[in-house]
């Protein structure tokens, strides 16, 4: 089992701030990636790509996509922060 890293009080609040900061860009595009379509399907609705409204391409392809990109995103984001404050997991 890997020892904990022992980091001081300064560099634990960076790093949680940090963190913290890139969770909440996270959430937010997570959000307007499922609120969107919903919200904006009347004028997505107008557009029809391969017989089926450009709405249905959001919610049943596009925002999977997305969910996946930005894990993706997260997990090499996190990654690198780790490595920044040398916290990476050996």
């Amino acid at each position: 089992m890997a020892q904990a890293k022992e980091i001081d009080q300064k560099t634990r609040d960076r790093y949680w701030e940090e963190t913290s900061r890139f969770t909440w860009k996270i959430l937010v595009l997570w959000f307007v990636a499922w609120v969107g379509p919903l919200l904006l399907h009347g004028w997505l609705n107008a557009v029809v790509i391969l017989g089926f409204p450009v709405s249905y391409w959001f919610a049943g392809q596009g925002s999977l996509a997305i969910f996946v990109l930005l894990i993706v995103w997260y997990a090499v984001h996190m990654n690198k922060l780790d490595h920044q404050y040398g916290l990476q997991e050996d």
